[in-house]
């Protein structure tokens, strides 16, 4: 596990937005690709604005996606608890 995947996975403990995120994290991570790393290895999920997990193909994270909010998966939350 990277620091970068370290730290975003420290914010999602608890359901963040894009934004949180980037008001969290700031500019010293690009957020976008450590989402989709983050994803893609079953570490994290994106929720709708009703919290239902959405299937992720190709989505493109920005601060204009405030519908989107973000979770650790528990496979990413015992990942992050073995560092």
């Amino acid at each position: 596990m990277t620091d970068k995947e370290f730290d975003l996975l420290e914010e999602l403990y608890f359901v963040k937005t894009y934004s949180d995120l980037k008001k969290s994290l700031g500019e010293e991570i690009n957020i976008s690709d450590e989402l989709h790393r983050l994803i893609k290895k079953g570490w994290a999920k994106v929720l709708d604005e009703d919290d239902n997990e959405i299937p992720v193909t190709e989505l493109i994270f920005d601060n204009n996606n405030s519908v989107y909010k973000f979770i650790a998966t528990k496979k990413g939350l015992i990942a992050h608890n073995q560092v």
